[in-house]
């Protein structure tokens, strides 16, 4: 009996072609994700070491590699400059986001700023060809003030744009909202609905009909809160549907669009170089975000005493997205634990799971002496906080630092030991940490921030301080004060009109 003939090569080509478009699609099955992200992993690096890996899937592709600690393969794959202009090419604005964990210098934050511009360019021109009309304003005695976002449900967005709809009626203004996430109304959503003017779902429409909608409202100002996140509409902005346009809280950087006016940010958080931004900021008196009580509740048990005490040894950690680790962040946290003996690493997210991750994060460790033991891991996603009561001391990432996980950490009773640098990004712990009275908790260099956690785990009675009177003290200072907040945010939104 003759053997089966061998697949010629065009037909080999196209199977492997299959394969990887496949193991990327499946990345979105919210099933065993640490599985499906080291297949891709592998899809990916034969498809582009085949060269048939297609442009179109370069920036997803690039974002896989993050995720998994692969940083410095990703570099050799995809270059800062070149990806950078491809995907800003392609117009995908949510895989730009990726290239703020490989800034190192000023070279990049700038030309990553030309990267934003180019995809705003684009989205501008594609909105020229069929502009919108705003509707007539009319005599009005209050302001209407726009809010879009398709995350003002159940979401992280929720935990910061909740006090100023829970104050919105006692503010002297009409305020519309808009969302075009697709599932049904929840209890969030319910509640901002009830606490506003209008609530305008439009699930299905694109970008245009978001602005036609925008527009038919005749807002005097508009607010662009979600970014690039799932089933928001970013690109609306592009067709100008209100006279003054605002960037607020969903994206850690300028959108790119020159439609959009003003960026809203606090003293601490804008850059040490305004030409680090497109738009014109707005400062916020003390702080650009505070924390709803709805989402940082005391009901929260803590349990007595510290990680420490009850482990027997010091343990850092973190449940920031792997995507923003750098190799920088690495080397940092390796040096810390190199310098607390016994101490040990604590990774709090679903790709903990992948072994592909594991094996990258202990090379990386390992070349600061500190052996892959001392790792210890947490595949979970949306059930990180628990394991807060495991970490000691939270290990910030930078230059894209965190922002919900920093609040979570600080609630949780566990300090964060940061590095700020020069761009809004890179600042985004620098403000919290020193609106929850924990500023010098942020550090200027890599050898500062080493320093500064190694000398926070020897100091046992600070740490225990903060973990019986943090959440007392947030709610005492700038973060915790949400009628104040809501109160300057209207003055400063409403200033520019």
């Amino acid at each position: 009996m003759s053997p089966p003939a061998a697949p010629d090569a065009a037909s080999a080509l196209e199977t492997l072609r299959q394969a990887y478009r496949t193991a990327l699609s499946e990345l979105a099955n919210p099933q065993d994700e640490a599985a499906r992200l080291d297949a891709a992993y592998h899809a990916v690096a034969v498809a582009d070491d085949a060269g048939f890996l297609e442009a179109a899937a370069a920036g997803v592709s690039l974002g896989l590699f993050l995720r998994l600690a692969a940083m410095e393969e990703a570099d050799r794959r995809w270059p800062f400059d070149s990806a950078g202009r491809g995907i800003a090419a392609r117009g995908e604005h949510r895989n730009l986001i990726f290239q703020l964990p490989r800034v190192t210098n000023d070279a990049d934050r700038r030309e990553l700023l030309d990267q934003y511009r180019a995809w705003g360019r684009r989205a501008q021109a594609k909105a020229a060809l069929k502009p919108v009309r705003r509707a007539p304003r009319g005599p009005r005695s209050r302001p209407r003030i726009g809010l879009m976002s398709s995350d003002m449900r159940i979401h992280v967005v929720g935990a910061f744009v909740d006090p100023l709809i829970d104050h919105a009626p006692t503010l002297d203004a009409d305020f519309f909202c808009y969302s075009a996430f697709p599932g049904p109304a929840d209890a969030f959503q319910q509640h901002v609905a009830g606490h506003v003017t209008a609530f305008r779902h439009l699930p299905g429409g694109g970008a245009r009909d978001m602005a036609r909608a925008i527009a038919s409202d005749s807002l005097d100002v508009l607010i662009e809160i979600g970014g690039s996140t799932n089933d928001n509409r970013l690109e609306a902005l592009a067709y100008r549907p209100a006279p003054v346009q605002i960037s607020w809280l969903g994206y850690p950087h300028s959108a790119g669009l020159g439609a959009i006016d003003h960026i809203v940010l606090d003293p601490h958080l804008a850059p040490t170089e305004p030409d680090l931004l497109i738009e014109t900021p707005l400062l916020m008196p003390r702080t650009w975000v505070a924390m709803s009580r709805g989402y940082f509740r005391d009901d929260v048990p803590l349990a007595p005493g510290l990680p420490q005490d009850r482990r027997g040894f010091i343990t850092f950690g973190t449940a920031g997205s792997p995507y923003k680790y750098s190799a920088a962040t690495l080397a940092a946290w390796g040096k810390v634990l190199a310098a607390v003996p016994g101490s040990r690493f604590l990774c709090v997210r679903p790709e903990a799971g992948s072994p592909i991750f594991r094996c990258n994060l202990a090379d990386h460790f390992a070349r600061q002496g500190v052996s892959a033991n001392r790792l210890e891991y947490a595949a979970v996603r949306g059930a990180h906080l628990p394991y807060y009561e495991q970490i000691d001391i939270s290990l910030d990432t930078f230059p894209l630092t965190g922002g919900m996980t920093t609040c979570d950490a600080l609630w949780a009773g566990v300090p964060v030991v940061t590095l700020a640098g020069k761009a809004f990004y890179e600042r985004l712990s620098h403000s919290l940490l020193t609106n929850a009275g924990l500023a010098d908790l942020s550090t200027a260099t890599v050898e500062a921030f080493v320093a500064r956690a190694v000398e926070l785990a020897a100091d046992r009675p600070r740490r225990l301080q903060w973990r019986t009177e943090g959440r007392a003290r947030i709610m005492a200072g700038p973060l915790g004060d949400q009628r104040q907040f809501a109160e300057d945010f209207f003055r400063l939104v409403t200033g520019v009109l």
